[in-house]
């Protein structure tokens, strides 16, 4: 066999194989299973039912880990609620718990670091700064006690409205009302505590 005759023979042969091949892959598509094919395109899904007990659930984890100061798992908790299914009714109302509890995670984890600063500053001596400090505090405080009582007396009633078991995280928003009142008590504590030691130092110069 001369060698034209070979490179057309070998030629025909991996033309034939081409061949198969798409052939074969035609065939393998063809034959996907039934329950494959039969999946329905993610974006024209209608959304499943709503779930009041579960969704009250998520808001009672969400709270709980607030008043424990779990900052991290509120912020990873509320991102859950991109996965829910409710209502588009109550879209505005769980847009404004979502806000309020992020408020309230950023106030309290602010507060409790102001209180702790305050109180170094007022064992050092720095009075000036520790007012300052202790009047952060309080901000903080009004803040805190400004998303709680939307969150429980504003959107609360509208998730009751909709069925949803608002019950279900009463433990843990008086858990978390605790916190709130903590920080309060600490604002009035401490504005009094450094206004007193300001004062004692102002009278102890002055007897000079």
């Amino acid at each position: 066999m001369n060698r034209s005759t070979q490179l057309i023979l070998e030629s025909a042969i991996i033309a034939a194989l081409f061949i198969g091949i798409a052939a074969g892959g035609a065939v393998s598509t063809q034959s996907l299973p039934a329950c494959w094919k039969a999946l329905p395109n993610p974006a024209n899904a209608s959304p499943g039912p709503f779930d009041r007990t579960g969704f009250a659930l998520l808001y009672n984890t969400t709270l709980s880990a607030l008043a424990q100061r779990q900052y991290s798992n509120v912020s990873y908790y509320l991102a859950g609620f991109r996965f829910l299914s409710y209502p588009s009714s109550l879209q505005t109302a769980v847009s404004s718990a979502n806000s309020e509890i992020t408020s309230m995670s950023g106030s309290l984890s602010l507060s409790l670091s102001m209180i702790n600063q305050t109180e170094g500053l007022i064992q050092s001596g720095r009075l000036l700064n520790a007012s300052s400090a202790a009047q952060s505090v309080c901000q903080e405080s009004l803040v805190l006690r400004t998303a709680l009582d939307q969150f429980a007396n504003t959107t609360t009633p509208q998730f009751a409205s909709s069925g949803v078991p608002v019950s279900m995280y009463n433990a843990s928003l008086i858990g978390l009302g605790s916190e709130v009142s903590h920080v309060s008590f600490q604002c009035s504590t401490l504005v009094s505590i450094v206004r007193q030691l300001i004062l004692n130092s102002t009278t102890f110069h002055f007897g000079l």
